[in-house]
Order: structure tokens, then sequence, then C-alpha cells
């Protein structure tokens, strides 16, 4: 695991942590017959949180495929992971754009794209307002292009300009 998958993981599990709770040592009174107070709650939120993006809501889409991409009260799932974010990039979350960008790079979910990778990296660190953050997006856009030929970047940069003209759809 290299230095940028650490990072993203311990963003993601950050996240994570205030978006929901899990039993924390807490065990059923029958093995696997009674769930905890905690448990329970955990399914509601994820229950409320599928159909918020299910309904269109752009950050619980974000927040459900961190879920996906962790495994975190959902089955993992690479593929899920990257359609819950491309539904919450193509309405201009930026998080979810960074999201793909990484998943793109790293092959979870889609093949490895570096040219895709690169497109939804910049984009996100257009998108983001937080100083932080942004530094965050671009440095993963740098990393990419480490890797990528002069011409895989022209492209790249092309697609984000087309992707941007038409508001994040069909990228």
């Amino acid at each position: 695991m290299n230095a940028l998958s650490i990072s993203l993981l311990a963003a993601m599990l950050l996240i994570l942590a205030g978006c929901g709770e899990k039993a924390s040592g807490d065990k059923p009174e029958a093995a696997g017959t009674v769930k905890t107070e905690n448990q329970l709650s955990a399914e509601v939120k994820l229950a409320e949180w599928k159909q918020k993006a299910e309904a269109g809501n752009a950050k619980e889409q974000y927040l459900l495929g961190i879920m996906y991409a962790l495994g975190d009260g959902v089955p993992k799932d690479a593929t899920k992971a990257v359609e819950w974010q491309k539904k919450a990039a193509e309405q201009g979350n930026a998080d979810a754009q960074y999201m793909l960008g990484y998943m793109y790079g790293e092959g979870q979910g889609v093949p490895k794209d570096y040219v895709q990778a690169h497109m939804w990296a910049n984009i996100a660190a257009a998108n983001q307002t937080n100083s932080e953050e942004q530094k965050k997006f671009i440095n993963l856009r740098e990393a990419l292009a480490e890797n990528m030929t002069a011409q895989q970047l022209a492209e790249a940069k092309d697609l984000a300009k087309k992707c941007t003209a038409n508001k994040f759809k069909g990228c």
C-alpha cells in the first residue's frame, strides 16, 4: 500500500467516524440473534442514507460510496462504490470527484486509467472551496501526473474541460 493509499484510507476513516456508530464491543445476548442498540442505530442510518442517496442527494451518494469502498455496514463492493461516487460527482460533489480520481488511479472498481483519474482529480481540485482539502486534491492530481505521458496529460486536461462544460454529465 503506497503513501497515497494510506492517506486516502485515513481520510475516509475520519469521514466515516462522524457518520455512523458501530457496535463497540457490545455483545448480543445470544450469538447473532439480538442486535445491540448501536447496531440497530447504524442500520437505521444506513437505510436513511440509502433512501436519500436513491432520491438523488449527492452527499449521501458520496457517503454510501465510501461505505461500499470500505465495507462499512454493507458488503465491500468497489464497483458499487464507483457507481455511487459517479452519481455524486455528476452533481458537482468535489469529494466524490476526488474519490473517482483515486479509484481510477488505483483501479478500484474500474480498470486503472490515469487519464480518467487525472481528469476527476483536476475537476475536484477546481471545485473544492476548502483550501486544505484542495491541497490534498492537487497532491493526488500531481501524483497521478508523475505516471502519465505528455499526451495523456493533455487528454486528461481536455476531458476535464469538456466534463466541466457539460456540468459533469457523461464524463
